[in-house]
């Protein structure tokens, strides 16, 4: 009988009676009930079974995956667009100084000319993203509407695939701003909502120091009223030992507002201390519990689940994927913005100019002998925060062990398995 490589995830749920498989190779997964087939042996030994197991990539070798999820770093353009450096908040956690604000012309237009450059000197390239971030992006918005055009035009006119997300802090995204973005093809949103009002505006405030929780929700609620597509719209919370005790309270909320609309996913990050300000932090990470909170209560939190998607790991990791400063900098990762070590060229005059020794420690092979063992090898690679493995090769787990069932579990309760065998 074959043997299941190391990237096969497996998992059981008692509760049930359900046995899981899960290819990180190409995300696809399988539940089947042990009323059927009482063992992962059983399954394989029916034919059918098997022959879709064989399909779907389940004996593939361990190479051949780590092949195919790098060489599509190959065929992928993503850049992510500092178009605005300045911010009109002040959140207590936040890493930027606002030392620049908005990109210039001259660096705009130097981003729309390498794209081009790179349509037509590498045949390798099917696709172009941009992601559009700060500071606050929308404090240039005509920035956003004057790229955007171009590049589009430019991906129609080769016939290259283009998407492009934005992380928001939403202050600005009205119903207006936000229909102007969708017709220019931003489909996926991300907004931080930190809990209550009081927890929210205790955290993310304007410069000025006022509250931001009832402009923020007053815009969401209308974009989920009043307009009809099929975008995603992440809700993103930061948790820390300040909000975390009203965190029950807070998804209670917002799934009674937005439950019904399925663009709306809620999402859960500790606090840490990212910049050079000292927080209070939560040593244990809660996301996993708080999103397992989520879909209990009725509500949608997919965003987790990504994390055991092929490909997933860190942006800064991969070939191809470079941040772009307001000033023409370019930059591996967002957070180390003010690290030497992130600032690995500039764009000038529509190429890049690269330091090819500083961007090697971000992309170069992570991998250790345990990542050969990993059910998730494919989705991590060892590199979920190339930042902190800079020096030396060490483990960087996405999550432990014990954690990956209950991952098969959130994602079978969210009716998102590939094939379900019941």
């Amino acid at each position: 009988m074959k043997k299941f490589p190391s990237y096969i995830l497996k998992g059981e749920n008692k509760e049930t009676n359900h046995l899981y498989l899960m290819n990180s190779y190409n995300g696809c997964s399988l539940k089947v009930s042990k009323d059927i087939f009482n063992s992962f042996e059983s399954l394989q030994e029916n034919e059918q079974m098997d022959a879709l197991l064989i399909e779907e990539g389940f004996y593939d070798s361990f190479d051949n995956a780590v092949a195919t999820a790098t060489n599509k770093e190959n065929t992928s353009l993503n850049l992510t667009l500092l178009i605005h450096e300045n911010c009109n908040f002040r959140c207590t956690y936040c890493y930027e100084k606002f030392e620049k604000n908005a990109m210039s012309k001259e660096v705009m237009d130097s981003i729309i000319d390498y794209i081009e450059y790179r349509i037509q000197s590498d045949e390798l390239i099917e696709d172009i993203h941009l992601a559009w971030f700060g500071g606050e992006p929308l404090l240039n918005l005509k920035g956003i509407e004057y790229i955007s055009s171009k590049v589009i035009g430019i991906c129609e006119k080769y016939g290259k695939i283009y998407s492009s997300d934005i992380t928001t802090n939403g202050f600005l995204l009205t119903k207006k701003v936000y229909e102007k973005l969708t017709s220019l093809k931003v489909t996926n949103y991300q907004v931080t909502i930190d809990g209550k009002s009081e927890d929210h505006d205790a955290q993310r405030i304007l410069a000025n120091g006022k509250g931001t929780y009832n402009r923020i929700m007053s815009n969401l609620i209308d974009i989920s009223q009043n307009t009809n597509d099929t975008n995603l719209i992440a809700i993103r919370t930061n948790v820390g030992p300040k909000n975390f005790d009203t965190m029950e309270e807070h998804i209670s909320n917002l799934i009674s507002i937005f439950g019904e609309d399925e663009r709306f996913d809620l999402t859960y990050h500790n606090i840490g201390n990212w910049g050079e300000t000292c927080v209070d932090v939560i040593d244990n990470n809660v996301a996993l519990g708080l999103s397992e909170l989520t879909v209990k209560k009725g509500g949608k939190s997919e965003g987790i689940l990504w994390n055991l998607m092929p490909n997933s790991y860190c942006y800064a990791g991969k070939k191809n994927n470079y941040l772009i400063g307001s000033d023409g900098l370019i930059y591996k990762c967002t957070v180390l913005l003010y690290n030497e070590r992130n600032k690995i060229g500039k764009i000038e005059n529509g190429r890049f100019i690269i330091d090819g020794e500083k961007e090697k420690p971000w992309i170069e092979d992570k991998r250790t002998d345990k990542c050969g063992q990993c059910p998730i090898a494919m989705s991590c690679l060892n590199k979920k925060c190339p930042a902190s493995l800079l020096t030396e090769k060490v483990a960087n787990c996405l999550f432990k062990a014990s954690e990956l069932e209950r991952l098969l579990k959130l994602m079978d309760n969210q009716d998102l398995m590939t094939y379900s065998i019941v």
